[in-house]
């Protein structure tokens, strides 16, 4: 068991079992081991963090990469697969704050509603825009998204 206040050093979790990454932010209450911790720098708040990894782009990138996320039963999202996922080019400190404000937006808005679809259409967006993705590239992500991916 761990202390109470190294839970509250906890920036962000990401669901464990699960195809692709799903991230939150922390609230600092204790977790169970189902959940890995994650934890913002200076170069990447841990806002944008949440935001890239809840992105379209990310999670094919994850579910297509990495042979745990396809498994049947019990697939896994690993700290080694995190650390793997490749920085978007040139992103700057101001971007990466654009970045947490539109995972807020998300997070913030109400399942379902019509003011969570903007909100995440506009965050694949912003991160397909980074990566560089053509149209062909973000209709194959954006649709395998739709299609694999809980409501947003």
């Amino acid at each position: 068991l761990r202390a109470p206040e190294a839970f509250a050093e906890v920036a962000f979790v990401v669901r464990q079992t699960a195809r692709h990454p799903i991230a939150a932010l922390g609230d600092g209450l204790a977790f169970r081991n189902s959940l890995l911790a994650g934890f913002g720098s200076p170069r990447w708040p841990a806002a944008a963090l949440v935001a890239l990894l809840n992105s379209a782009v990310v999670r094919w990138l994850h579910h297509h990469r990495r042979r745990d996320a396809r498994e049947r039963v019990l697939p896994q999202v690993k700290i080694g697969h995190l650390r793997g996922v490749p920085e978007p080019p040139d992103v700057t400190p101001e971007a990466k704050a654009a970045l947490a404000a539109l995972g807020h937006r998300v997070a913030g808005a109400a399942p379902g509603s019509e003011a969570r679809a903007a909100a995440r259409t506009e965050l694949d967006a912003w991160v397909c825009d980074r990566y560089r993705l053509d149209e062909r590239e973000r209709s194959l992500v954006l649709a395998w998204h739709v299609s694999h991916a809980p409501a947003a």
